[in-house]
């Protein structure tokens, strides 16, 4: 059974990124995109991934307010904040919210399969 992945970011760029990264993996799969935090939480009930990786400044709803939706409508879905910003208050933000993982944007590339496998086991 596939390791499904549902990607949130406001940046096109951003997302093609994030899947390329993703894709190489044996078994996972990015089961939806969303580029918005309303449509982050919408994807996220009718899809139901294992993980959801988002941005915690997207339009509409942002990634804190989206995480707390997702949490408290599917709590057994595991979710990864990405940011751009390190501060040790957004980190306690996003770990208030129910998320699992926190990575900044400029660490991705080298840590994002990592952190997702971390949220995995």
């Amino acid at each position: 059974m596939a390791f499904r992945i549902l990607l949130a970011d406001d940046h096109e760029v951003v997302r093609r990124g994030l899947c390329a990264l993703l894709q190489n993996q044996p078994g996972w799969e990015i089961c939806g995109e969303a580029t918005n935090g309303r449509e982050a939480v919408e994807k996220a009930v009718k899809l139901n991934p294992d993980v959801v990786i988002l941005d915690v400044g997207m339009p509409n709803l942002n990634g804190l307010e989206a995480t707390r939706q997702i949490v408290k409508a599917k709590p057994q879905i595991r979710i990864l904040i990405l940011t751009l910003h390190d501060s040790d208050q957004l980190v306690q933000e996003v770990l208030n919210a129910g998320a699992r993982g926190f990575l900044l944007k400029s660490d991705a590339a080298r840590d994002l399969v990592t952190a997702v496998e971390a949220l995995r086991n």
